[in-house]
């Protein structure tokens, strides 16, 4: 397993665990969508903020943050 893999998986594992952590990744993701590309439905912005931390970070999308 490379270093790369090694990480994306251990930052899976820690945004999933930690719901704080997830909370906050996800509202920097989604205010990003928000400002720079004008997607104004606060709503969309945030599904589409975990959606990318899914693909990224491999976390299944009905995987709930915990806390």
């Amino acid at each position: 397993m490379s270093k790369f893999t090694r990480a994306r998986r251990t930052m899976g594992k820690a945004l999933t665990d930690d719901a704080g952590l997830m909370i906050s990744y996800q509202a920097n993701i989604q205010m990003l969508l928000f400002d720079k590309y004008q997607l104004h439905d606060a709503e969309i912005c945030n599904r589409a903020a975990r959606d990318i931390l899914g693909l990224i970070f491999s976390i299944p999308p009905d995987q709930p943050a915990t806390e």
